[in-house]
């Protein structure tokens, strides 16, 4: 990867950690031009930050939408998701998944991603208790036109591969630094889930920041009177049916 040694020197001046859990945009709402690298994934509810970097306009993006035919997110409050525990099996691989995918977008126009001056991460949370993130480095995969989307679940393998990654090629990710080197990540532990996507530069950063909240569903009785009221209609339906008898 051509930016390690550079990205190492960002990371030494501390600039480059992981952003830390807070909401964070400058607007919420669409984002027409992205597609999170896919079909049909929905573009409508996003954490947008724009800003100028060198001179550059700069638009990062975060959001969480359903996997495939899973319920919606529901929206607590802009950039605060509330989302559904458990996996489901769908897709064309057949692959196992949240029930929740997390979608980020970054277009740095023409910023020189190879230059080592810059430093695109996405970070991500397995643990709604611990504080520590992984990261997802995305310098390498800036298209020409600046762009870098892609849409992805907390049970994908590669998240959960522990990496140094100043020195180890590849992977192009690290995990949340449990102890032992691999962090499972439980689809069923509720709470909230921390995501930043992370511009860096010598002299500062650009972010956008969200939260997933993964809680269960409520379950709302029918009100009493309203059940006595059926049993009411069902005495009469009985009580009519036995007169024509």
């Amino acid at each position: 990867m051509k930016y390690l040694v550079p990205a190492a020197a960002l990371l030494a001046a501390g600039i480059g950690a992981p952003a830390s859990a807070v909401v964070a945009f400058t607007e919420f709402g669409p984002l027409p031009q992205a597609t999170f690298g896919g079909s049909g994934i929905p573009n409508d509810n996003v954490a947008i930050t724009r800003a100028t970097v060198d001179g550059v306009e700069v638009t990062l993006g975060l959001s969480i939408t359903q996997r495939y035919s899973n319920p919606a997110p529901g929206i607590i409050s802009p950039g605060v998701y509330e989302v559904g525990p458990g996996t489901s099996i769908e897709g064309p691989n057949n692959l196992e998944g949240t029930l929740w995918n997390f979608n980020f977008y970054a277009d740095v126009g023409s910023l020189d991603m190879s230059s080592g001056a810059y430093l695109l991460t996405l970070s991500y949370d397995f643990d709604p208790v611990s504080d520590n993130l992984g990261l997802i480095f995305l310098n390498d995969f800036v298209g020409q036109d600046g762009i870098v989307q892609s849409s992805q679940n907390l049970l994908f393998g590669f998240l959960g591969a522990d990496a140094d990654f100043v020195t180890v090629i590849p992977p192009f990710a690290t995990d949340p630094g449990d102890p032992d080197g691999i962090q499972d990540f439980d689809p069923n532990a509720l709470g909230n889930y921390q995501f930043a996507l992370q511009l860096d530069d010598l002299s500062g950063s650009t972010s956008v920041a969200i939260e997933a909240v993964v809680a269960q569903a409520e379950v709302v009785p029918a009100p009493a009177a309203l059940g006595l009221l059926g049993l009411g209609v069902l005495g009469v339906g009985v009580m009519r049916r036995r007169r024509r008898g």
